[in-house]
């Protein structure tokens, strides 16, 4: 039994060593060292079972044989690829693995796989290495201890038993003061209670088993219907549309990552992107566009599908044939004689979006897995990085090389009316751009390595000069595709629509990149028209993806198709906007009416109020001291996700229907 003392302490000595190590655990917060202490126990406290079970089976490794001893050191590998996988995880977004991130990557294994390269290249490697290792070290060391002396191996099992009962009492005694402690405390998430606190860090940035119990342990959020909201439920009907007067062709184009404060007509003064800003003077630019989603297998299909992402409680993979119904712009126009294509830089494999965006009216898909060129890797690659891409599920295509793709397929004028979506994504992080692009705005040279999750505080400028230095690359290729346009004679009858899938965060609330929750930094993103017709301004009032295909039928006189759960920007007013996230690294949903926003977390049920016009760097809960706005938001926003929740779990409902729409309340006489 002495054995089993040194193997179950040699773990707890890892997972200690992994706390210290890692900077993003709850060790490094700054907090007395006794609440610290009482996180990181929990954690070991929770792990110690696992660890026994773990010991015993290298016990049977070590004295086995043939295909037994086999299944033993399989067994240990797995478990310790497993640990090492979920805090590379860690140490990469701020999340260790959990539900969603073996969705995404069971739908994805060779982008998650290349994210991971991109991000974490040297960790990553090292993954399998450290698996191996430690299962031959785990072993050998339970052979060793069988020999030790029987006084080193009680003195062992004696010590790993203090330990773990100094980390039950100490995590238990902490618990008890600070779990329900009501003190407020600033972070830079915005206020919150000392309670909170302590259980995120204890929950979320301690361990993986911590984690793991965690997630799995959470409550699951239930929503019901206000009788006194309308929903309204289209019925499927044949969509009847004569081919449009105003046969215009249709570009909608998404950039990624893309924030409204990097143009001019949202109040940068910075030249980052001059073509999209020359664009947007001719154009009408809606200044309060909110994005569906904070993350782009949500955001990017929402505006040619007129659909809200929301179709489950927890995170949604696109299935081959979906059964629910999709209706996609390009859908309603290749009946009417349009030529129709989605060019697109990314992997549209990446959460199962090619399953959704699949129509027979489509002439032309191209994105990264069936382009026959060459895709981009990181500088950061190792090599490791188009080994992976040889599997076809990684990699991107750069945007010069989409835009001349984008370019030869549009031709010149004379052909039938086209409608195509591109998608750019250099703007990515870590936002890579070729050696020969300009670099106005920050040095190539960095010395630390921008993760996607995080950075080092003290490098927030210089991140966001690569940001931007990517954004004024894509904003070439841009005015690369508008000359085209115009040089043919085809700018004059083309509907262009130029927008963001969702914004950047540069740690304004402790996290960069995106696909976390639901802050301004990430929901507010360009949405420039530019249409035959259309006197250029610059238009106040809330527009959402959601509303771009509705859009472009009223441009084209179209009527509009009850499949779109949005309205013609152009015929009426948005009053609400309902955003979400549902990603490893956050779950919630939300509704905002450009005022006031209310954000529920869809694992606890909490929910906080936010008002963007006294406190636009959303640091304080208004919830208290705005109840009724509070508790009015709140009543939409559940009818909402139940109406959409209801939809997409009842086969009936979507054999006669198309998804529910809420009308936007009329305004008072």
């Amino acid at each position: 039994m002495g054995t089993l003392g040194v193997l179950v302490l040699s773990q707890l000595a890892l997972v200690v060593a992994m706390l210290l190590l890692v900077d993003r655990t709850a060790w490094h917060v700054n907090l007395p060292r006794s609440i610290r202490l009482g996180i990181v126990t929990h954690e070991l406290a929770l792990a110690a079972p696992w660890f026994l079970g773990l010991a015993l089976i290298g016990l049977a490794a070590a004295r086995l044989r043939g295909w037994r001893r086999r299944a033993a050191y399989v067994a240990v590998g797995v478990f310790a690829l497993a640990w090492f996988t979920s805090w590379a995880t860690f140490w990469t977004t701020g999340r260790f693995v959990d539900r969603e991130a073996l969705m995404l990557a069971a739908a994805s294994p060779g982008s998650m796989l290349l994210h991971g390269l991109q991000f974490a290249p040297l960790a990553f490697v090292l993954l399998p290495l450290s698996a191996i290792a430690f299962t031959f070290a785990f072993v050998a060391l339970a052979r060793v201890g069988a020999r030790a002396w029987p006084a080193i191996r009680l003195a062992s099992l004696l010590l790993a038993l203090v330990a773990l009962w100094l980390a039950h009492s100490t995590a238990r005694d902490a618990a008890s003061v600070l779990t329900d402690n009501e003190q407020r405390i600033a972070h830079p998430r915005g206020t919150t209670t000392l309670g909170n606190l302590y259980r995120s860090l204890r929950d979320e940035h301690t361990g993986p088993v911590a984690y793991l119990y965690a997630s799995l342990g959470r409550p699951s959020v239930t929503t019901q219907q206000d009788a006194g909201i309308e929903v309204v439920w289209p019925p499927k009907a044949r969509y009847a549309a004569n081919p449009p007067a105003r046969p215009f062709n249709v570009i909608v184009l998404v950039v990624e990552s893309l924030r409204s404060d990097e143009l001019a007509a949202w109040g940068s003064r910075l030249p980052v992107m001059p073509n999209t800003d020359a664009l947007a003077r001719e154009s009408v630019v809606f200044l309060d566009h909110v994005a569906a989603a904070t993350h782009s297998n949500y955001s990017t299909v929402v505006p040619v599908s007129g659909q809200y992402p929301l179709r489950d409680p927890n995170a949604h993979i696109y299935p081959a044939d979906p059964a629910y119904p999709r209706v996609h712009l390009y859908d309603v126009l290749k009946p009417l004689g349009y030529r129709t294509a989605i060019i697109s830089s990314q992997n549209e494999s990446w959460g199962g979006m090619a399953n959704f965006l699949a129509s027979d009216r489509l002439d032309y898909f191209l994105h990264s897995e069936t382009f026959t060129g060459p895709r981009y890797v990181e500088e950061e690659d190792y090599g490791f990085a188009r080994f992976a891409r040889q599997f076809g599920r990684a990699g991107k295509i750069d945007d010069r090389l989409t835009i001349d793709e984008a370019i030869r397929w549009i031709g010149d004028a004379g052909q039938p009316p086209f409608f195509t979506y591109i998608n750019l994504q250099n703007t990515h992080v870590p936002y890579p751009i070729p050696a020969s692009a300009p670099a106005p705005f920050a040095a190539r040279e960095r010395d630390f390595s921008i993760r996607f999750n995080l950075f080092p505080a003290d490098s927030v400028e210089k991140v966001r000069g690569i940001y931007r230095n990517a954004l004024h690359y894509v904003d070439v290729q841009i005015g690369r595709l508008v000359a085209h346009l115009r040089a043919t004679g085809q700018l004059d009858r083309t509907i262009l629509m130029v927008m963001g899938d969702h914004g950047q965060a540069f740690l304004e609330h402790g996290f960069g990149a995106h696909g976390n929750e639901l802050y301004e930094e990430l929901l507010r993103t360009p949405l420039i028209v530019h249409a035959p017709g259309l006197t250029p301004e610059l238009r106040r009032g809330l527009a959402h993806h959601v509303d771009v295909a509705s859009t472009v039928l009223g441009l084209l006189g179209l009527p509009p198709h009850p499949a779109f759960q949005g309205i013609d920007l152009f015929a009426a007013q948005r009053t609400y906007a309902y955003v979400l996230v549902q990603t490893p690294l956050a779950n919630q949903y939300g509704i905002t009416n450009g005022r006031w926003k209310l954000v529920v977390d869809g694992h606890r049920g909490t929910a906080v109020l936010r008002d963007l016009v006294r406190d636009p760097r959303e640091q304080l809960d208004f919830v208290a001291q705005d109840t009724a706005v509070a508790r009015a938001l709140r009543r939409r926003v559940d009818t909402w996700r139940e109406a959409q929740l209801k939809y997409y779990r009842t086969p009936a409902l979507r054999a006669t229907t198309y998804a529910p729409v809420l009308p936007e309340p009329r305004p008072p006489a």
